[in-house]
């Protein structure tokens, strides 16, 4: 079982002790501050439009190019994967998916008949420092080199059951 608890002052927004947010989900765009007046559920039966809101345990802070991303899973596989090509602004804690009507619309209109369950994580690449590595060079020669190492940290998840 999955340790959530609230976040201070927000009434929709959790935090998982393994310090990643919530993301909520519902058949319309959910306007950021306005969470209240829009139906969020945890099953979605098909054709319905499936939007989420994304909740961060903070600012994301500066964010370099492609280092940005989310995450779609269905039924424990990786279904797609799309990276950022401009990053969110610093002082963004929360984003809006459009699940069914843009990003991942072939994936969720493509699903077979049953119960399927949709994950959505939305990860930030963080600068880890950098090591150095030996490899050949195109001569053959063994050469070293520094390469960045770069650390996925979570910020937010969320699952739904869609039913076909």
């Amino acid at each position: 079982m999955e340790k959530w608890k609230d976040f201070d002052g927000h009434p929709y927004k959790k935090i998982h002790e393994e310090n990643y947010c919530n993301t909520i989900f519902s058949t319309e765009p959910i306007e950021l501050g306005k969470e209240k007046s829009s139906v969020i559920k945890d099953r979605f039966k098909k054709p319905e439009k499936i939007y989420a809101r994304c909740y961060f345990p903070g600012a994301v802070g500066k964010v370099g190019d492609k280092k940005f991303r989310h995450e779609l899973w269905i039924d424990g596989k990786l279904a797609k994967m799309i990276f950022f090509k401009n990053p969110p602004e610093p002082d963004w804690d929360t984003i809006q998916v459009w699940v069914s009507e843009d990003e991942y619309k072939s994936e969720i209109s493509e699903l077979s008949s049953g119960e399927h369950e949709v994950l959505l994580w939305v990860i930030k690449e963080e600068f880890g420092g950098t090591e150095v590595v030996s490899e050949k060079d195109s001569s053959g020669n063994i050469v070293q080199k520094e390469k960045e190492i770069w650390i996925p940290k979570r910020l937010s998840k969320g699952k739904i059951i869609y039913e076909v």
